[in-house]
Parts: structure tokens; C-alpha cells; sequence
């Protein structure tokens, strides 16, 4: 009795702790951004729209069983949701109630603030003696240090390198980061027995962040083509003080790049360029880290290491920073899937998770929403139809195989939603531009597919897809066709494999 009395009295004491420690952060990060005080403003900033709103909401749905790395990208992902569509909302009502513009520092810093604390009092009666930061679950043994010691300096020689890369053109720190980086993946491979599990997800994020950074860094100026337009947008929408259409094209649908990045930068007030350019990758850069738990569900910890640095290791993952709202939107419907094939979740906190990742999907970028919507439609089509061939096998504990559950969790119903939320944002947002835009996208893609069966007419990226002419063509070209073939082999034998033991 004594020791169950002592462990409420200790849960309590750090219940009001955290609350008052989340108290605390918030008055400090308003008094920084009004007082405009440098470095402090930026980095509090940061962490106030990036984790605490994202951190309060899985209190708030009482998702308190989770591992850190999960805890991390779900806090990141709806803290983007939610700054994006608290951001809308009050972009909407304010200028109701004659506040002209609802996107500047002092509406953007003191909405923030108390819709945080009033969240802060929710997340904190919801959960009770669970809301904590719960630092043990993050304390690591000296063992787990070590190991950790030479890829926490990997994002510093990234942004070090590039540094000096600009100021000089020298890429000698760059050439030995981007050889260290698999050299100490190589390193973890030789050693996998002996490497603790728990280390795997900071590693990743570290790589990730170090990788990521190398455009953004690269230039003191925005890089890229589409994303000038979508700078213009953002640089509109913040000196406007209110986000609304401006170009009438499918851009203005597009939230990702004009009032989240408005909302930042009335918190952040640092140069707009470098915020337009970091700000995604840094984002995108937990993307590696849910291929790892979605990999976790079905292999080992090292080889779901692994599959995560592959998807690091892609080019396009590199080249983020060129198509900021695309990086977005992917980020939110990775989330999405990872959230319905989470076994700790259940179906509310499912339904209300992929609800506002499939969303942010659709606020973030036209065509991934699109994309997104044929995914899961096929997907559950495809469910059924293997459901259905099960059956007719005479298997009746479908649950036993899995394939059951996964008929259940990818349903008609998540897909019906998903597609109402895609028609109702699209039409009233941008009318029928964005209807336009998808029926002149499928056009195209048939007459592409018509093109592509002829072989007379093949793009020229497609004849090296396709190996015409190959054995005539540089080194790095075969290299890559080799590679990027057997990357396709390697993935459909992964799904048939993974679909035969289901079945």
C-alpha cells in the first residue's frame, strides 16, 4: 500500500510538473517572439509549432503506449495539420469580426499561445498521470552513446560543409560525410548483433537530416523552378497578413506553401528565404524514420534499419527542397498508411489519425492527394478481391492470416471520406481548376501509355528505363539502370513474399 501510494504521489507531482513546465515554454516563447530576441526566438519557435501541438493532441487521444520514435512522427505530423487548419481558421473567422489581418505576429503568436495552453489543460485531465514527458523511455546506456556519438555529428558536418562549400567552393567535408555515412552503416551491418535496438531511429533521423539539408544549404537563394512561384505565394500571403487566392490556379489550393510557411515565419521573423528552404527538409526528415516502423511490423529492427536507408539513399529523397508542397503532402500520406497498420492503435484513434493526415495530404498538394485517393482505392479493391479469394479457399479465420484485419482497416468507408475531403476542398477552394487539371492528367497518361506500347514514340527517359540502347551509353547510365532494376525486382518480390505468407 505504502509503495502504490508513493508511485501516485511521484506520477502526480510529475503530472503537475509537465504542466506547469508546458506553462512555462509557452509564456517564453511569446515573450522571445514579441520581444523579438534573436536565436532564442527562432529555436523555441520552431519546437512550438513543430512537436508541442502534435505532442498535446496524442495526450488528447489517449495514445500513451507508444514507442518514442512513433510518439515523435505523430507529434511532427499533427503539429503540421494543426498549424496548417488552426491557421485556416482563424485566417477565416478574424477578418469576420473585422480583424483584417489574422496572419500577422500578434494575432498568429496570441491565438497559438491560448489555443496551446487550452489544450495543455485538456491533454493534461484526459490523461492524467500518463501526461509526462517520460524521460526514461529516451535515457540511453553508455553503450547506446557510443554508438551514437559519430552520427550525431553527421547534420553539423552537413551544415559545416556547406558552409564551407559556399564560401569557397571546397567539398572535401561534404565527400567525407557522404563516405561516412554508408561506411558507418557498413560498420552497424558487421556488428548488427551486437547493436541495440533502440538507437536504430536516432540514427536514422540523423542521416536524414544531414542528407536533407544539402540543398536547402547549397545556395543563399531559393533553388528549384516551381518553387519561386510557390516562394511568391508565401512571401503574398505573409505580407498580406491573410492567406487567399491569388494566382486562381491549382497552386492556391496548395496551404503547404503559403499559410504554413506565412504562420512560421510571424513566429520565426528569420530571413524568408532560408526558412522556405530548410523548413521543408526538415519536416520531410521523419520520413525515414515511419518506413522504419512500418518495416518494423514485419522484419527485424536491423533490417527495417536498413529498408529506411534505402529510402535515405534514393536521390529524390535528397532533392526534397525542389518541391516543397509534393515533400509535404508525401510526408502526411505516409503517416496516414502508417496509422492503419499500427497494431497499438485502435479503430477511433486509427480513424481520427488517417481523418487528419489524409487532410493534410489534401491541403498540401493537388496531384499527391489525387495519387493518394487511387492508392487507397485500389488497395481496398485489391483487399477485397484476395479477401474473397481466401474464402473461396475454405479459410474462415481470416485473422489468422491478417488479411482480414487489413480488409477491415483500408475500408470503403476511410475511402469515402478521404474522397469527400478531396471534392469538397478542391471545389470550394479552387472551383474546378484543380477537376480540370486531373481530367487533362488522365488524358494525358493514356495517350502517354498508347505512346509508351508503340516504342516509336518513347520519351527518351523511358528508352534508358527500358535498356534501349544501353550497352552504347556511359558507365554511371548502366550503373544506374542495373540498380534501378533490381531496386524494382527486390520490392515486388517483398510484396509477393510478404502477400504469400499472408495468404
Amino acid at each position: 500500500m505504502v509503495v502504490n501510494e508513493q508511485e501516485e504521489e511521484r506520477n502526480e507531482k510529475q503530472h503537475i510538473n509537465t504542466l506547469l513546465l508546458i506553462v512555462v515554454f509557452i509564456v517564453t516563447t511569446v515573450i522571445a517572439a514579441f520581444a523579438d530576441i534573436p536565436v532564442l526566438r527562432q529555436i523555441l519557435g520552431f519546437i512550438f509549432l513543430t512537436f508541442l501541438p502534435g505532442w498535446l493532441i496524442v495526450h488528447i487521444l489517449k495514445i500513451n503506449n507508444l514507442s518514442p520514435s512513433v510518439k515523435l512522427v505523430l507529434s511532427v505530423g499533427l503539429s503540421v495539420a494543426f498549424v496548417m487548419f488552426f491557421g485556416l481558421l482563424i485566417n477565416t473567422l478574424y477578418p469576420l469580426l473585422g480583424y483584417s489581418r489574422p496572419l500577422d505576429t500578434l494575432s498568429v503568436v496570441s491565438s497559438f499561445s491560448v489555443a496551446l495552453l487550452f489544450m495543455a489543460a485538456i491533454a493534461s485531465l484526459r490523461s492524467g498521470s500518463e501526461f509526462s514527458l517520460n524521460l526514461e523511455s529516451v535515457k540511453l546506456t553508455t553503450k547506446e552513446k557510443a554508438y551514437l556519438l559519430l552520427p550525431a555529428f553527421f547534420p553539423f558536418m552537413s551544415i559545416l560543409g556547406m558552409h564551407v562549400m559556399n564560401a569557397t567552393d571546397n567539398n572535401a567535408m561534404l565527400m567525407v560525410l557522404l563516405f561516412m555515412i554508408p561506411a558507418y552503416v557498413v560498420f552497424l551491418a558487421i556488428r548488427r548483433n551486437d547493436v541495440p535496438e533502440k538507437i536504430y531511429p536516432p540514427i536514422i533521423l540523423c542521416i536524414a537530416v544531414a542528407l536533407v539539408l544539402l540543398l536547402g544549404l547549397r545556395s543563399n537563394h531559393i533553388v528549384g523552378a516551381d518553387i519561386h512561384t510557390e516562394y511568391y505565394l508565401f512571401q503574398q500571403t505573409f505580407h498580406n497578413g491573410r492567406w487567399q487566392t491569388i494566382l486562381n490556379s491549382t497552386l492556391d489550393t496548395c496551404l503547404s506553401i503559403s499559410l504554413l510557411p506565412a504562420i512560421y515565419q510571424s513566429f520565426l521573423n528569420m530571413n524568408p528565404e532560408y526558412l522556405f528552404k530548410i523548413l521543408y527538409p526538415l519536416l520531410f526528415s521523419i520520413s525515414p524514420l515511419i518506413v522504419y516502423i512500418l518495416s518494423r511490423k514485419y522484419i527485424s529492427s536491423f533490417y527495417s534499419f536498413l529498408a529506411s536507408f534505402f529510402f535515405i539513399s534514393q536521390y529524390r529523397f535528397l532533392y526534397v527542397g525542389y518541391g516543397p508542397r509534393t515533400a509535404l503532402a508525401i510526408l502526411f500520406f505516409a503517416l496516414s498508411v502508417m496509422v492503419l497498420f499500427h497494431n497499438k492503435l485502435g479503430t477511433l484513434q486509427k480513424n481520427i489519425l488517417f481523418t487528419i493526415f489524409g487532410a493534410g495530404c489534401i491541403a498540401s498538394h493537388y496531384s499527391t492527394a489525387w495519387i493518394s485517393f487511387f492508392v487507397l482505392l485500389f488497395t481496398w479493391l485489391g483487399s477485397i478481391i484476395v479477401y474473397g479469394i481466401v474464402r473461396r479457399r475454405g479459410r474462415k479465420n481470416t485473422n489468422k492470416s491478417g488479411l482480414g484485419n487489413s480488409h477491415v482497416v483500408i475500408s470503403g468507408r476511410l475511402v469515402l471520406v478521404f474522397f469527400a475531403m478531396l471534392f469538397l476542398w478542391h471545389t470550394q477552394v479552387a472551383g474546378g481548376v484543380v477537376f480540370k487539371t486531373v481530367t487533362r492528367f488522365i488524358q494525358n497518361s493514356i495517350k502517354s501509355f498508347y505512346d509508351f506500347l508503340a516504342l516509336a514514340k518513347v520519351a527518351p527517359g523511358v528508352e534508358i528505363a527500358l535498356g534501349v540502347g544501353i550497352a552504347e551509353r556511359e558507365i554511371p547510365v548502366v550503373i544506374e539502370f542495373i540498380f534501378s532494376w533490381l531496386t524494382i525486382a527486390c520490392i515486388a518480390l517483398g510484396v509477393l513474399t510478404t502477400l504469400i505468407v499472408k495468404i
